[in-house]
């Protein structure tokens, strides 16, 4: 996929420290990587759980910080209470 892409085509050599920092830079960029295209099943449920990750990762963070809480005050704030 990060050959794919013009990431890089040389992730299956590269160190674990680089793996990590590559993945790393990728998801703080955000951009979507791949609509779903000609990827196997496995590669796409994948790809679908990071989606999912990443979603639910906004939605927790707008919630756990008050300033963005406050940016979108249309959206009920969940409650701990039962």
């Amino acid at each position: 996929m990060l050959g794919r892409f013009g990431v890089t085509s040389a992730y299956a050599e590269a160190s674990e420290d680089e793996r990590a920092r590559l993945l790393t830079a990728e998801i703080q960029a955000g951009r979507s990587f791949a609509p779903r295209l000609d990827f196997s099943p496995g590669t796409n449920e994948t790809l679908d759980l990071f989606r999912l990750v990443r979603r639910t990762e906004s939605v927790t963070n707008r919630y756990a910080n008050p300033a963005l809480a406050r940016r979108h005050p249309e959206r009920p704030r969940p409650s701990l209470a039962g």
